[in-house]
């Protein structure tokens, strides 16, 4: 037996660096074997062959003195270090195992080594600890039934656990020594369950992180409600202290006779004591360096450094590196560093996967991130650690729902409601999901349920008010909106709501005066931003939407929507690279979540970055392709495609675009912009008939639309109605201050019909507005011409060629008045002269 134990401790260091693992009733089975002994069998019987009365007698004799003096050598052996068969007779005449007998040298030997050992446990020392345990390791090999050895080493073993954790090679030490010690106690007289076995089992599940196990096994120790021994108490106290028991933790170390610097370091902790926490930081007590340091205030870019020195110090000791990592993580989320502060959650997590608070932080940085697929799986850990988790629970949903996975996002909610049926907000998020697959009773008794919980819910007020808007029930909405008074926290949205009714009333100065009350009660509230914005623009008053955008930057200035805005205002301004460069930071993390990616998409189509508009959409199409937006960003992605065709295909993307804009309308038939783009195709097709037909639709509805009214006049002007078409376009030119085109299509119509005066007008108006237009002044220059204003046909006509001197078109008009000037002028001097 003995030889096998020695190989092995000896392989121990080896064995546990290359995987190797032992269980502990492995190990048990080499303290199984006992001495040898041989059967009776075995023995060669004596010649009892000759007789005879005399032989008879010596042969007893001589057996009775045999049995005598083998009786005694047999006890003196016993008595001796060596002992008999395996066992020795103690002073106390007990019979003991003779590996549990040490020489007084081997005494002294072992008490120095449990000495060095227990004061390096004193001092929470884990480098001199680890020296101590490879000391006991060589002890426990000559003497493998040495109780003492064998507890020294499964403290000492468990300790270094706590340090290095349960994945170190200590975790095979401590189970060899556990299993070294059962055996000693299977042939003993003494209690097996000691005070020291069980709280080395404390020190394990403290390293394993079972905290309550660990309380549980100190608390087995108590005698008359008192923890009599320091190490008991100390370690009760540390696990009181991690299970948050503060006040126990504290009672219990203030009584503490015996502090070892573990306990005093804890002591300190609780007592928020910085003096005795710097002093043992001082004295490189690396747990207070730690503490030191996580205690400390300052700016993030100066702790950063601070922290990963400190890393490289602590690295052999995961529990302490952990909670830098944690720290460290903070910090770079604090620089808006997410890549690295999610790198370093991710090494947090590898110590502690059971942290449910790290995953939360993990989940959010990848959501801001853009990696929705990883913020999902983060949240769905959040729920496995915390299955009520409400925060994480709704913010899961809520993803899903905006990844357009709403089975998904069902499925998570049905799970909480079952665990927790009393939460309004699960079925209010219930509803949310319903509704978007088209569920609308199922909808409705999910936001009625959610009142049923909470009757103040609002938000629940606000989904079914939103039913009543997609149903056309715009009396129950605006009733519904309107049950939300100033001091509740949902006013904002619900003024929102109310203006969303007065545009579908046609109502656009009262839809403006809501959204600005939405601002005024909630100056956070993007969505009002956004779509005051968005009717600003529309009335072409950019402004007052640029001094809104500073505003909104101003209040969220890390807001992605609060960036779209003022983006959406400089590509009107025709800013297109500056638009794109003020939500090129905030792309990456928001290209797949409307509202956000639908503003972006007409972004890129309106600045022309086509190919990337296109990747977009096709990013999005698995997920949103039924969604009325994508079909109309399809649409107007192939709608701006073919201006910058002007091959064949440019027919082609005038096709695809009137197939996506129907099925944009087919999900939302009343939108105003849908409904625009629509009239313009179908002018695009050389269907006049048509695109009247569907632009004096549109101007049914709305009845100033600009754009409803300039399609109206191509298709009147394409059918010959030419008085028709002057007064829808004149009416148009009232609604817009971008008057060039207009402007151009009236002047060019009067000269047709030879209104040369209107035509004049019209184009002096046009190179007005438009100075730098060559073709314009080109324009002008004819009409003059005609009306005979010939002055003023040359001055035109060197405008246009100057403007455009590779134009051969105005340099000719150009010369030939200049020459036809140049010869009148001769002419009219001979006249004069003669």
């Amino acid at each position: 037996m003995s030889s096998d134990l020695k190989d092995l401790f000896a392989n121990f260091d080896n064995d546990s660096s290359a995987g190797f693992e032992i269980q502990r009733d492995d190990v048990a089975e080499l303290f199984e074997a006992k001495a040898i002994r041989v059967s009776a069998s075995d023995i060669p019987e004596p010649d009892t062959r000759g007789k005879g009365a005399r032989k008879t007698w010596f042969a007893v004799a001589g057996g009775v003195l045999g049995v005598f003096f083998g009786f005694g050598a047999i006890v003196f052996l016993a008595r001796s270090e060596t002992g008999f068969l395996g066992y020795h007779v103690n002073t106390s005449f007990q019979i003991v195992e003779v590996g549990s007998i040490l020489s007084p040298e081997k005494k002294q030997a072992l008490q120095k080594i449990i000495r060095a050992s227990e004061e390096a446990r004193f001092q929470d020392d884990p480098k001199s600890i680890q020296l101590q345990i490879k000391q006991l390791e060589s002890f426990l090999i000559e003497n493998p039934k040495n109780r003492e050895a064998a507890e020294e080493l499964l403290e000492a073993s468990a300790m270094m656990m706590a340090w290095q954790g349960p994945k170190s090679e200590f975790s095979l030490k401590y189970e060899t020594a556990w299993a070294a010690l059962n055996e000693i106690e299977r042939g003993s007289d003494e209690p097996q369950a000691t005070a020291r076995k069980i709280r080395s089992r404390a020190w394990y599940g403290l390293a394993h992180g079972n905290v309550g196990a660990a309380i549980y096994d100190l608390e087995r120790i108590l005698s008359e409600g008192e923890i009599k021994d320091s190490q008991d108490q100390s370690l009760l106290a540390e696990l009181y202290f991690r299970d948050g028991k503060k006040e126990k933790a504290l009672a219990l170390l203030e009584k503490t006779a015996d502090r070892k610097k573990r306990a005093e370091f804890f002591l300190a902790q609780i007592k928020e004591d910085s003096v005795a926490l710097s002093k043992m930081s001082s004295e490189n007590y690396l747990p207070a360096k730690v503490q030191n340091f996580l205690n400390q205030s300052g700016s993030a870019e100066s702790l950063i450094p601070q922290a990963n020195l400190l890393i490289e110090e602590v690295q052999l000791y995961p529990q302490l590196v952990a909670r830098l990592w944690e720290r460290l993580a903070d910090l770079y989320s604090e620089v808006n560093d997410r890549p690295k502060a999610v790198e370093t959650w991710k090494l947090y997590l590898s110590v502690h996967q059971d942290r449910a608070l790290v995953w939360e932080k993990l989940a959010e940085a990848n959501q801001q991130e853009g990696q929705l697929k990883e913020a999902i799986q983060a949240f769905q850990s959040v729920i496995k650690y915390e299955p009520k988790n409400k925060k994480a629970i709704l913010q899961l949903s809520q993803l899903y729902r905006s990844q357009n996975q709403i089975l998904e996002a069902l499925n998570v909610l049905e799970r909480a409601i079952k665990d927790n049926p009393s939460v309004a907000e699960y079925h209010f998020e219930t509803g949310l999901a319903q509704m978007m697959i088209l569920q609308e009773a199922q909808a409705k008794e999910s936001f009625e349920k959610a009142l049923s919980i909470d009757a103040k819910f609002e938000p629940a007020i606000l989904g079914l008010a939103q039913m009543a808007i997609d149903r056309g029930d715009l009396e129950l909405a605006e009733s519904l909106f309107s049950r939300i008074s100033k001091s509740d926290s949902q006013y904002s949205r619900a003024l929102i709501g109310l203006g969303e009714i007065a545009l579908l009333k046609r109502d656009s100065k009262r839809a403006k005066d809501y959204f600005r009350q939405a601002i005024d009660a909630d100056t956070k509230n993007e969505m009002a931003y956004l779509i005051l914005s968005e009717q600003l623009l529309r009335d072409e008053r950019d402004t007052e939407a640029k001094s809104l955008s500073q505003k909104a930057l101003k209040e969220l200035q890390k807001s992605p929507i609060a960036n779209l805005v003022s983006a959406r205002v400089l590509a009107f301004q025709n800013n297109n690279e500056e638009a794109l460069k003020q939500v090129a930071p905030f792309v990456k993390a928001n290209s797949e979540l409307p509202p956000f990616s639908w503003a972006y998409i007409e972004l890129l189509i309106h600045s022309g970055q086509l190919s990337q508009a296109k990747m977009s959409l096709a990013n999005l199409k698995d997920r949103f392709q039924d969604r009325a937006e994508w079909h109309y960003l399809t649409a107007r992605w192939n709608w701006k495609s073919r201006e910058v065709d002007s091959s064949d295909k440019s027919l082609n993307f005038v096709d695809a675009a009137w197939r996506s804009i129907r099925m944009a309308l087919n999900l939302r038939p009343q939108n105003e912009r849908y409904l625009e783009l629509q009239a313009q195709v179908a002018l695009a097709l050389n269907d006049a008939s048509q695109a009247r037909e569907l632009s004096e639709n549109l101007l049914q509805q709305f009845p100033e639309n600009r754009i409803g009214l300039e399609v109206r006049g191509d298709a009147l002007t394409s059918s010959g109605r030419y008085q028709q078409a002057l007064k829808s376009y004149e009416k148009a030119l009232s609604q817009t201050k971008f008057k060039a085109r207009l402007l151009r299509k009236l002047a060019e119509l009067h000269q047709n019909q030879g209104n040369v005066k209107q035509a004049v007008s019209y184009f002096e108006q046009l190179v007005q507005s438009s100075p730098r237009d060559a073709k314009a002044h080109l324009d002008l220059g004819r009409v003059y011409s005609e009306e005979g204003q010939l002055t003023k046909a040359l001055n035109s006509f060197e405008k246009a060629a100057k403007l455009a001197p590779n134009s051969p078109e105005a340099f000719y008009f150009w010369d030939s008045f200049r020459k036809a000037g140049e010869s009148a002028k001769k002419r009219f001097k001979v006249l004069r002269n003669f």
